[in-house]
């Protein structure tokens, strides 16, 4: 295998609260950008990311865990941590060696010890940061709120790229105001 330019490469750990939904965004971005053929579940005990027996069998990330997808002529080495305070020392680790922090916040939980923790400590590290509100179609979810939770949290900063549409099912993007819908 070639060398790999260090311009070339970016590396993105997923931060957040235990079942938040770190590792089924990981299986989301290996499936989308082709580094996989199918859509592993935490579920099933099919994922990437959480393949000890003990994550299977507990149905959560205990160690960090790294796959790679190839996007736009770049290499994305996706780190997935775990987001359960018992583990949270993984999760801090992985910081060290990534450019952005991929905070993942649950829109039924909001947000959470972990999601403070994993938001300022990659703030100390000067990493990128960008927060993913996952679970948008989960029942009684009030995303407004949410959003001016993590405003009033996380400060001014804080924008919204994707709203959702039609109670959660779609998400519309607010460049271009476009649902994906052909």
């Amino acid at each position: 295998m070639p060398a790999k330019n260090p311009q070339e490469i970016r590396n993105i750990a997923l931060v957040g609260h235990g079942g938040a939904g770190k590792t089924t965004l990981a299986e989301g971005i290996l499936n989308v950008t082709g580094a996989t053929n199918r859509f592993g579940t935490i579920e099933d005990g099919t994922t990437v990311m959480d393949h000890l027996d003990v994550e299977k069998e507990k149905q959560h990330s205990v160690d960090p865990a790294m796959a790679h997808a190839q996007q736009a002529g770049k290499t994305i080495n996706v780190i997935d941590t775990p987001g359960y305070p018992d583990f949270i020392g993984g999760a801090i680790a992985a910081l060290g060696g990534t450019d952005t922090a991929v905070i993942v916040v649950s829109a039924s939980a909001g947000i959470e010890v972990s999601t403070r923790r994993m938001f300022n400590d990659a703030g100390k590290a000067g990493l990128a940061r960008a927060l993913v509100v996952n679970k948008i179609d989960a029942e009684n979810v009030d995303l407004p709120a949410l959003v001016a939770a993590l405003t009033e949290t996380f400060g001014p900063a804080v924008k919204c790229m994707n709203l959702p549409a039609d109670g959660g099912k779609k998400v519309v993007d607010v460049f271009t105001n476009d649902s994906g819908e052909a």
